[in-house]
């Protein structure tokens, strides 16, 4: 345990570190500071496109690996998504380019269109958020410059009559849930 040495006013420190007395102290000497690494800022790479596949929303049925498929006891036979009363909204052949860049594996930027009249916004991909955040016309002093969401002007907006305020690390963010069309692509979700 060590404690700094103060100094008083107008004086200059000493820049010893002075064994406490209030419990054992050993000696430490620091470790010699090794050079920093030269900064690299992060830099996109090359793009890569993402050939998404369209499935059910449950597993396909299990194919046989001999002559007789195997199937645990305490698995029911397997059904088709008809069986579950859902059907299909995509067929398994259909497939959309979406060109997604990828930041050094810590962010992946892609487009996605909002609404009637399409606006496109360049968005981070999250996978850990159900949420597609936007910003809306409505914002003004953080939103200038960009791109802007006009619930008004979209023919397939529906209200959802919720507000919410969330504090993130670099600032607040608020404003009211929307619900609208949302393309990646082709596809129009």
């Amino acid at each position: 345990v060590f404690r700094i040495a103060l100094h008083k006013k107008g004086t200059k420190p000493s820049g010893q570190a002075l064994p406490s007395t209030l419990g054992p102290a050993h000696r430490v000497r620091p470790r010699p500071i090794k050079p920093a690494r030269p900064f690299h800022p992060v830099r996109p790479s090359r793009p890569i496109t993402i050939r998404p596949s369209h499935r059910a929303a449950f597993p396909p049925r299990p194919r046989p690996v001999g002559p007789r498929p195997h199937r645990p006891p305490h698995v029911g036979p397997p059904h088709g998504v008809s069986h579950y009363g859902l059907r299909r909204q995509l067929s398994d052949s259909r497939a959309a380019d979406l060109i997604i860049k990828d930041y050094s594996n810590a962010q992946y930027i892609g487009e996605v269109e909002v609404g009637s009249e399409r606006t496109t916004f360049r968005v981070i991909f999250d996978t850990g958020s159900s949420n597609l955040w936007v910003p809306s016309k409505l914002c003004r002093r953080s939103c200038n410059g960009h791109v802007v969401y006009d619930h008004n002007a979209s023919e397939t907006y529906s209200s959802d009559g919720r507000t919410f305020h969330i504090q993130y690390g670099s600032g607040p963010c608020f404003g009211f849930l929307s619900r609208d069309d949302i393309s990646l692509g082709s596809i129009a979700l």
